[in-house]
């Protein structure tokens, strides 16, 4: 009994081990190659980029959805500024926003096609010439 205790212990360990540490995918957006962590799930989508103090240059977190349809985003529990672009289903950026530390209102994709979100430093994709009409690709 005590051993499978200890095994059942050991497997809800490992498991929060691993969902803490998010998995990375590179993007490309037009020629700027970023690194970003993938929110992929309901929970990783609501933790999104909370508790998390500073991003490199060029990293940031990717959102993907199972369908298409309008996305909100919002900032509860994350002290980054932030911006996020909106990617539709032909992996174009049809949307940029500004995203306020702590906010819990609403930044709402204005399209239905939104099959993705990039959230990056804030100003990043201008500092950067990205745009709307920029085309993402998954490296």
């Amino acid at each position: 009994l005590i051993q499978m205790i200890i095994r059942i212990l050991f497997l809800l360990f490992a498991t929060i081990l691993v969902e803490a540490k998010p998995e990375k995918i590179k993007v490309t957006v037009e020629n700027v190659k970023l690194e970003l962590f993938i929110a992929d799930t309901d929970s990783s989508r609501a933790r999104g980029l909370m508790g998390v103090d500073y991003l490199g240059e060029n990293e940031g977190m990717i959102f993907f959805w199972p369908s298409a349809s309008k996305k909100c985003m919002w900032m509860k529990n994350t002290n980054l500024p932030l911006s996020v672009a909106f990617i539709d289903q032909d992996r174009t950026i049809v949307q940029i926003d500004h995203l306020q530390p702590f906010s819990t209102d609403s930044v709402c994709s204005r399209s239905e096609r939104i099959i993705a979100a990039i959230e990056m430093n804030k100003d990043w994709f201008e500092a950067n010439g990205l745009k709307e009409g920029s085309q993402v690709k998954l490296n």
